[in-house]
């Protein structure tokens, strides 16, 4: 999916794979053969999403739409 790219990093907090059925089949495979991976990838896709939508995040972003919209 397109937008996947705009929220995971590859290896970071999640795992990009084609749209291969192949290759989909074999990341889920290394992630159940390596526990520190899924753990890993997990707790960095919480703080991603944790920073990325913050209250404090998202009352800036609508402010700054406000400010465009009344220009």
């Amino acid at each position: 999916m397109a937008w996947s790219k705009d929220i995971i990093s590859d290896g970071e907090n999640g795992l990009l794979v084609p749209e291969d059925s192949s290759a989909l089949r074999k990341a889920i495979q290394n992630l159940f053969a390596d526990e520190s991976l899924r753990h890993k990838l997990g707790a960095n896709a919480r703080k991603t999403i944790l920073k990325n939508n913050s209250m404090e995040n998202a009352t800036s972003n609508e402010y700054a739409v406000y400010q465009k919209l009344a220009k």
